[in-house]
């Protein structure tokens, strides 16, 4: 079983963790955003392409894991890549303001994890150790937190290439997602009065990616701070 720690916690309520066949493998997790926000998303996406979504892959890889394309495949099987309005999901959720309201006090974003197994993208890999391969697509960081998930160690040695590492390198740039705390961000019930308001089309033309910066400002800030700003600018 895989998905988020929260998740792996939610099976082990109603499975014994001690199961013979049962192998639990945690996410490194940043919070997951709003299902509701995510169906208007797709929605709306939808309306503007006149054909329904069959996948949507928000990390290709094309150019790299650092420069990540969002993707959109369409039942005609036309494949869009996903930019301005179009990508205000995306830029929503890297904000953390569409975050689930419990993912913001997360007690499982701990090293202590709750799978046999973690996996995640080791961010860093090579800042204290050098690492001589290509990291053009990607390192993954694989934690092996059980008797169980050290047995699969030996099965997956065979399969790819594995280095040891310490976990504070993995820390170094996974802080937040192993062992941090995402505070919840100032404004998200002002965005989300305008979000109900407005709706998911209204808000990803006036602020969406492009416009993340300066427009997403005039609803997490109030305005009498934006006309304070404003002002002593001038």
């Amino acid at each position: 079983f895989s998905g988020t720690p929260c998740q792996v916690a939610g099976l082990y309520a109603i499975v014994d963790r001690h199961h013979e066949g049962l192998l639990t493998c945690d996410l490194l997790c940043y919070g997951v955003p709003s299902p509701g926000v995510f169906a208007d998303y797709v929605a709306y996406v939808e309306s503007e392409f006149k054909t329904r979504l069959v996948d949507i892959d928000f990390r290709e890889k094309e150019y790299g894991w650092e420069k990540p394309r969002r993707v959109a495949l369409l039942a005609n099987g036309e494949e869009h890549e996903i930019v301005g309005g179009h990508d205000a999901y995306f830029a929503w959720f890297s904000s953390d303001i569409t975050l689930r309201p419990v993912c913001y006090n997360c007690r499982y974003r701990t090293t202590r994890r709750v799978g046999d197994i973690t996996l995640g993208d080791f961010w860093g890999i090579g800042t204290v150790v050098p690492f001589a391969h290509d990291t053009r697509y990607g390192v993954s960081l694989i934690l092996l937190n059980s008797e169980k998930g050290k047995q699969m160690k030996k099965r997956m040695v065979e399969l790819v290439y594995m280095e040891e590492r310490t976990i504070d390198e993995a820390l170094m740039r996974n802080r937040l997602a192993l062992a941090g705390h995402q505070p919840k961000p100032y404004g998200r019930e002002r965005f989300f009065a305008a979000y109900n308001s407005y709706g998911i089309k209204r808000m990803a033309k006036r602020y969406g990616f492009e416009k993340t910066a300066k427009n997403l400002a005039r609803i997490l800030i109030p305005s009498k701070v934006i006309n304070f700003l404003s002002r002593h600018r001038a």
